[in-house]
C-alpha cells in the first residue's frame, strides 16, 4: 500500500534506502512552489543489536569461569562487564569516580569496537580466547562454559 505525503505538511519521518530518497526527493522538487525550503537527512543509526548483548554476556560467563578456575577469584558476569566498562567506555560519575558507560546506549558500531577491544585484551593480557558466534567451534566452545 503506497502512502502520498505531502511535504508541505508537518514535519515527518520515512525510512527509506538511499536510492528511494534519492528518487523521492528528485520529484518533490520538480513538485514544491517557489520558496525556501529545508530538507534534513539524517543517517539512521542502529542500537547495538540483540545477539551482540547475548555475546558480551557469554564472554563474561567464560571469563568469569577461567578466571576463577586459574585464580580461585571469583567475580560476577556483572563485575567483569563494568571492569570491561570502566576500561573501555569510561564515564565520570557525579563524584568525579570513573564508572562504567552503558552499553544499551551504544550503537551497533560502536558495540562492535567493545567487544573487539574485550577481545583483543583478554587474548594479549591472560591469553585467553574468546570465540565469535561466527566462529564455527562456537557453540562447542560455549556450552563448556554453560
Amino acid at each position: 500500500m503506497k502512502r502520498e505525503i505531502d511535504i508541505r505538511k508537518e514535519p515527518f519521518s520515512w525510512s527509506r534506502s538511499l536510492e528511494e530518497l534519492q528518487r523521492t526527493v528528485e520529484m518533490w522538487i520538480t513538485t514544491c512552489p517557489n520558496g525556501e525550503w529545508t530538507l534534513k537527512l539524517e543517517k539512521k543509526v542502529r542500537q547495538r543489536g540483540l545477539s551482540q548483548n547475548a555475546l558480551l554476556w557469554v564472554w563474561m560467563e567464560v571469563l568469569s569461569k577461567e578466571w576463577a578456575e586459574a585464580t580461585d577469584d571469583h567475580y560476577t558476569k556483572e563485575q567483569w562487564k563494568e571492569f570491561f566498562a570502566r576500561k573501555f567506555l569510561p564515564v565520570t560519575g557525579p563524584d568525579g569516580e570513573i564508572v562504567g558507560g552503558s552499553t544499551s546506549a551504544l550503537t551497533t558500531e560502536q558495540m562492535t569496537e567493545f567487544l573487539t577491544k574485550i577481545q583483543a585484551y583478554v587474548a594479549k593480557e591472560w591469553d585467553i580466547t574468546l570465540l565469535g558466534a561466527e566462529d564455527s567451534m562456537f557453540n562447542e566452545w560455549r556450552s563448556q562454559y554453560e
